[in-house]
């Protein structure tokens, strides 16, 4: 072992932290709501009209971020190499995203309409995961730092 480098300074780190993140809850996304300005005809007639254009989610629910981290730092050979080994990773389950939900709106001439009204949704789960292995050298000689 004599050959092997000598450890002269050795710290563990770790994390671990989970927060809820409201998206885009708050805003109202959780609501129908209602737009004027769909075109109406009573024969000869034509006029503005109001309509549904968002369906509701009354089942949305705040983004869970899962956030974890673990690390070690190394000195060798008198504090000389400096090596420091991270792994991170961060989880964002639950986002909500827009989803294009489909129905049929009947206008008063008999036709129908298809149209795509946006409904937000807890559809999505994103994983970040990093590994980092920086390696430092720093040598003093007399006045010269190497």
């Amino acid at each position: 072992m004599s050959n092997l480098p000598r450890i002269a300074d050795v710290k563990l780190r770790g994390s671990w932290g989970q927060v809820g993140i409201d998206g885009n809850l708050g805003n109202g996304t959780e609501y129908a709501t209602i737009a004027s300005g769909y075109p109406l005809q009573f024969r000869p007639h034509r006029c503005a009209a109001m309509a549904g254009n968002r369906v509701p989610n009354s089942d949305l629910k705040w983004e869970t971020v899962t956030q974890s981290d673990i690390g070690i730092d190394m000195g060798l050979c008198e504090i000389a190499f400096k090596l420091t080994v991270d792994y991170f990773s961060k989880r964002y389950r639950d986002m909500i995203t827009p989803t294009a939900y489909p129905y049929l709106r009947r206008i008063v001439s008999d036709a129908f309409t298809r149209i795509q009204s946006p409904q937000p949704v807890n559809s999505a789960t994103v994983t970040n995961r990093v590994l980092s292995s920086p390696m430092n050298y720093q040598k003093s000689a007399g006045s010269f730092t190497l």
